[in-house]
Parts: structure tokens; C-alpha cells; sequence
């Protein structure tokens, strides 16, 4: 009786420290699973800062492009009213050459602020582009770590 006690005692211990490591086991893989969701929750906040900050630099970016259309407009518009001054003032210059050349002087240096003005916009256009392009990339790359993470649990 006492063999067969003893052999069941040992089979008890056996059992008991197997069942202490799969509860061992269990604890980690509850902890780690805690820290997984902590990581997606903190992946996905950044997610959405990374999407409101797209959705920043693309409104920046139409209102760029918009002011950009509208310089352009002026600019068409400057110069055909340089070109109607022009046309006006060669029918009438005889005498009137002197005004003429401050005219075209002063059309002058307005179109090239215009064109300066309109660079710089385009050098914005351009920066905030390439910011926009950027963003998108780092949101996939931190979407295919997320992706990546998760398969790897």
C-alpha cells in the first residue's frame, strides 16, 4: 500500500509541477498579450496623429495650390493689361516714349514679383509634397510593423 502510495504521490508531484508551469506559461502569455494590446493601442493613436496630420498637409496643400491658381490669374491678368497698355501707348506714343518705357519698367518689375511670388509658392507646393509623401510613407511602414507584430503573436 505504501508503494502504491508513494508511486501516486510522486505522479501527484509530477502533475503538480506541470500544472504550475502551464499556469506559469499562461500568466506570461497573459502579459505578453496585455502588452501586445498596449503596443496596437499606442500603434494606433500614433495612427490616427499621423492621419490628422495627412489630412493638415493635404488641406495646406489645396490651399497652396489654390493660391498658387489664383496668382496665376492675376498674373494673366497683369500681363494683358500690359499688353493693352502697351498696344494703347504705341498707337499714342509719338510724343510719349518716355512714359512708355516707365510703364514697361514698372509692368516690368511687377511681373517679376509675381513670378518670384509664384516660385515660392511652387517651392511651398513642392516642400509640402514631398511632407505629405513622407507621412503616407511612415503610415504604411508603421501599419506593416503593426500587420507584422500581430502575425508574429
Amino acid at each position: 500500500f505504501d508503494t502504491t502510495k508513494n508511486q501516486y504521490a510522486e505522479e501527484i508531484t509530477t502533475l503538480q509541477g506541470k500544472l504550475d508551469k502551464v499556469a506559469s506559461e499562461d500568466r506570461s502569455r497573459e502579459i505578453e498579450s496585455k502588452e501586445w494590446e498596449e503596443a496596437i493601442k499606442l500603434s494606433k493613436e500614433e495612427t490616427q496623429k499621423l492621419q490628422e496630420e495627412v489630412e493638415r498637409l493635404e488641406l495646406a496643400l489645396k490651399n497652396s495650390k489654390a493660391d498658387c491658381e489664383a496668382l496665376q490669374g492675376e498674373m494673366e491678368e497683369l500681363t494683358q493689361a500690359f499688353d493693352d497698355t502697351a498696344i494703347r501707348e504705341k498707337q499714342e506714343s509719338d510724343g510719349q516714349h518716355e512714359a512708355f518705357k516707365e510703364l514697361l519698367a514698372t509692368r516690368s518689375r511687377e511681373v517679376e514679383e509675381l513670378k518670384e511670388e509664384m516660385n515660392n509658392l511652387a517651392d511651398t507646393n513642392s516642400s509640402l509634397t514631398k511632407m505629405l509623401k513622407d507621412t503616407e510613407e511612415h503610415v504604411k511602414k508603421e501599419h506593416a510593423e503593426i500587420v507584422k507584430q500581430k502575425q508574429e503573436v
